[in-house]
């Protein structure tokens, strides 16, 4: 090798430098490595004179338990030891503590149930018990592990944990990952294994989505076994990591502390340290001391120097070799120069010959391009053929089939064999072989399909019947295409085979499910309307069309509020959409339209869909006016049993306390309704015989009413009576009560004969009185008459009961039954006009309202008085007096007491005849 005369001086300018100053930082990192290395014997002298003193110790047996196959922590070598890093760690702690190690190697369940049984004292490692667990004695972790995702090499759905959401996620029984996913519930399909290994066949094998497990375990044993096809993601599960320590019991202080003064040891001479980068492929991890460093160094500085001197060694000779050779290339100079001269007389010939033969390269390449490209074309042809293949045999279920034109040869897979039900041992079929599996109207479109891909190149797909020689049907799907050779003519047709049986009857089953489902929402008695994001109607049923009396096509794609259902504005149902729509959620609901009487209520309920609503409603009227019928019967009979001339008690039947009484309860018992209420018939010693009391509530219970039975009872001044007792069960506010009427014999003598008598006055008012008498119900329904109604009417009584008195008194004013509260108990007096003949008649007209049992509200009570004359007389009156008050001041006595005179003469005349509603 030869160098120049100039890099030589270069070289012998710099070296002297350069070993000048490798020099100083030589002796400088010399005087550094002393000091240090001096510290470090000396912290190594006096740790062997703390463990010399502390002196041997007799070596402790701990039984200890590894869980094989968790490569490169535990598990089981070739040779039958265990091995692992855990086994390495265990057994380094054993060595700085003095301790003697006795291994049990097993499956999860063998070593924790030995573990629970104390016949072992420390699990090497506690990959499955959680942290913090009741059993185990805390200590410091001695590695930490991340889990990875691992699924199948051809799966490229999953991307990261952020995609296991809802996914089949396998996982050890009883390992951290499968509490991991409990806990966050990321998803219910969690499928266990009993190891790693079966974990890793069980996803390459097609079972589950992904898998976590420790990254180092899953590559180990993924590597080791050719069989298992799974890749691991980018990335470890960040949600949580997986700490390795040392299991021992709870309570065992003292080998939790050996235990911790030996982790302690290990961290801190690094052996730890490199037992973990050994099991895990750390490169160049070690510990090495601050003293081994810088001797090395000084050794690399030593050989620097020894470089640098023999190159300025070097570069002298070469100095003196350029010399030398400086000389000897100027003789070589004029040598090459006559060589030149010769060299240019040989090169035009030379040009000559090179052109000729380029000419006859170059036609000898083309003819090998084209080669080239045959070949390449053959190779592309071979390429699409294995990766078809290739596509046909991973697809389940799929048969490959050729059919050779030229030839008439048919070639199919042994898959297809088994769709065809044609045993191996009978080899490929022929043609006709072939089209008689397929049969009737399938043979018949199977040979028109093979003859239109055969002459107009084009693909075909369809659906074939078959019948087997043992008489199953089946059903296949048969696709294929034409293949082209190098000159472009179509010599084989190429197709996959796949038994599509199973899928048909799927299909066929789920149009029926289909079929019936349309049926029953359109059978259904709710109305359904489907809208979009937009409240445009997209769909309705016939319960609908009928339930609003429409069609489909006048409401289908129209707004619902503002074009299809325009009584929907401003109603319960609009305001409910809304908020559906702005994300709120809502409940079942009753909405209206349209104003009373002809009101109609429907119920209905919104569900939301990704691209909009449905509404479902069901037309509520009957039930409303149900509801309404209920509770205008449960007032009635308030009012009816508030207004029964008996005692009436309303009792709880399941527990027998009183909660309502009638007033003549109250006057019966002599206690006011708040004294009553609340006790039961027991408190209230109602009852003289207690037998009897058991005996009416048995034959109550049976029956479910009791009507007028004689018993004994007692009053509350401690008398003793005969009084009949009926009673019957009722349903009120979802418990059932006992409605009890107590009538007392000698008391209800006494009311029949006033009741009588009071009857007889009444006829002999209603038959004498010179004020008109009569009843009506709150519509102005004439229910009674009398002598004085018919004389003003000029009719018979026949003909005026049972019409409207304002047929015969226009001007009658109109009153609705319960049209404002306590209508029961107040009067109602007007003025009444109305022509008599001739004449026109004026009338002061008193209701009183009357409670009638089984009417449909308050009857009246007619009072009405002609007072055309008094007024009349008032008006005559009114003049009078008003020329009296014109007159002299002295005339002012009189007319006081002319005034005086009249008031007391129309307050005689004027008195009404006004009757209290108790005694009516």
């Amino acid at each position: 090798m030869k160098i120049s005369p100039k890099i030589c001086q270069k070289l012998r300018r710099v070296c002297p430098r350069l070993g000048g100053v490798l020099s100083v930082g030589l002796i400088m990192a010399l005087f550094i490595t002393g000091d240090i290395f001096s510290q470090e014997v000396k912290t190594r002298a006096d740790r062997k004179t703390v463990t010399a003193a502390s002196g041997p110790s007799p070596a402790k047996i701990i039984r200890a338990g590894l869980v094989e196959g968790y490569p490169p922590y535990s598990f089981v070598g070739e040779s039958g030891a265990p091995q692992g890093l855990a086994v390495d760690m265990a057994n380094a702690l054993a060595r700085h503590m003095g301790l003697q190690l006795d291994f049990t190697i097993g499956s999860r369940a063998e070593i924790h149930k030995a573990f629970q049984e104390k016949r072992l004292d420390i699990l090497l490692w506690t990959p499955y018990l959680k942290i913090g667990d009741e059993a185990l004695e805390p200590m410091p972790p001695y590695a930490v592990s991340s889990d990875f995702i691992f699924v199948r090499e051809e799966d490229s759905s999953i991307q990261g944990a952020n995609f296991l959401q809802d996914r089949e996620i396998i996982v050890v029984e009883g390992d951290i990952a499968q509490f991991y996913l409990v806990r966050t519930k990321i998803t219910d399909r969690i499928i266990t294994a009993a190891s790693p290994l079966q974990a890793l066949e069980m996803l390459s094998l097609g079972t589950g989505d992904a898998l976590l497990l420790p990254g180092p375990t899953g590559l180990d044993i993924a590597g080791n076994n050719e069989s298992i096809k799974v890749k691991v993601l980018t990335g470890p599960v960040t949600a949580y990591r997986r700490n390795f320590f040392f299991g021992i019991h709870r309570g065992d202080r003292e080998l939790a502390a050996i235990l911790s003064q030996g982790l302690e040891q290990l961290q801190e001479s690094g052996e730890s340290g490199l037992i973990y980068a050994r099991w895990h492929d750390l490169p160049g991890w070690d510990h090495v001391s601050i003293s081994r460093l810088m001797f090395y160094l000084i050794l690399a500085a030593v050989g620097v120097l020894a470089v640098f001197a023999a190159v300025f060694v070097w570069g002298m000779s070469q100095n003196r070799k350029a010399a030398r050779r400086a000389r000897e290339l100027a003789r070589e100079i004029g040598e090459r120069e006559a060589a030149d001269a010769e060299l240019r007389k040989h090169r035009h010939h030379l040009d000559q010959l090179v052109a000729e033969r380029t000419g006859q390269l170059e036609s000898d390449l083309a003819a090998q391009k084209m080669e080239i490209a045959a070949l390449q074309t053959d190779t592309a042809l071979v390429g699409r053929e294995n990766r078809e293949a290739k596509e046909f045999h991973t697809i389940s279920g799929l048969a490959y089939w050729e059919y050779d034109i030229d030839r008439g040869l048919v070639r199919m897979s042994e898959e297809a064999f088994w769709l065809y039900g044609r045993p191996l041992k009978a080899g490929q079929p022929s043609f006709e072989e072939m089209s008689r599996y397929y049969h009737d109207e399938s043979g018949r479109r199977f040979r028109t399909a093979l003859k239109w891909a055969a002459e107009k190149g084009e693909p075909f797909a369809l659906e074939l019947g078959l019948l087997l020689s043992d008489g199953v049907s089946r059903r296949h799907f048969f696709k294929g295409h034409p293949v082209r050779d190098t000159s472009g003519r179509i010599w084989l047709i190429r197709a996959i085979v796949q038994d599509i049986t199973v899928r048909a009857e799927i299909e066929n089953d789920l149009r029926q499910a289909l079929s019936e489902a349309s049926k029953i929402i359109e059978n259904m008695s709710m109305a359904i309307i489907t809208l979009d994001n937009r409240l445009t109607v997209t769909g309705i049923n016939r319960v609908a069309e009928r339930l609003f009396s429409l069609s489909a096509q006048k409401v289908l794609g129209k707004n619902l509020i503002d074009e299809a259902f325009p009584e929907f504005k401003k109603t319960e149902l609009e305001g409910q959409l809304r908020n559906v729509l702005d994300g709120r959620r809502t409940t079942p609901f009753e909405f209206s339209i349209g104003g009373s009487p002809a009101r109609q209520w429907y119920s209905a309920d919104i569900c939301p869909l990704n691209d909009g609503l449905v509404v479902y409603i069901c037309g509520i009227s009957e039930k409303k006016g149900l509801e309404e019928s209920l509770n205008e019967s449960e007032t009635r009979f308030q009012r009816l049993f508030n207004g029964f001339p008996y005692p009436a008690l309303l009792i709880r039947y399941r527990d027998g306390v009183t909660v309502n009484i009638n007033r003549s309860g109250e006057l019966f018992f002599g206690m006011a309704r708040q004294e009553i209420i609340g006790r039961t018939d027991l408190e209230l010693r109602l009852w003289e015989n207690q037998e009897e009391r058991l005996h009416f509530l048995n034959e109550l219970r049976r029956q479910g009413d009791i009507a007028k039975r004689e018993f004994l009872f007692n009053r509350i001044d401690g008398t003793v009576f005969r009084g009949r007792l009926s009673a019957v069960l009722i349903p009120l506010g979802g418990q059932w009560h006992v409605a009890a009427f107590l009538e007392d014999q000698g008391l209800a003598k006494k009311v029949e004969n006033e009741l009588r008598q009071t009857h007889e006055i009444l006829d002999n008012i209603m038959e004498f009185s010179p004020t008109i008498i009569f009843s009506t119900t709150a519509r102005g329904i004439v229910k009674s008459s009398s002598r004085n109604l018919e004389s003003v009417l000029q009719k018979e009584g026949p003909e005026i009961i049972g019409r409207n008195i304002s047929e015969f008194w226009p001007s009658w004013p109109s009153v609705q039954p319960n049209s404002e509260p306590g209508i029961s108990d107040r009067f109602f007096d007007f003025e009444l006009v109305q022509p008599i003949g001739k004449e026109m008649r004026t009338y002061w007209v008193r209701l009183i309202p009357l409670a009638e049992a089984g009417g449909d509200g308050s009857d009246f009570l007619v009072l009405a008085e002609d007072i055309s004359p008094r007024l009349k007389q008032i008006e005559v009156m009114d003049n009078y007096a008003a020329r009296v008050s014109r007159a002299e001041a002295d005339a002012a006595r009189l007319s006081a007491q002319l005034e005086s005179i009249g008031k007391t003469q129309e307050n005689d005349y004027l008195m009404p005849v006004i009757y209290e509603e108790k005694g009516v």
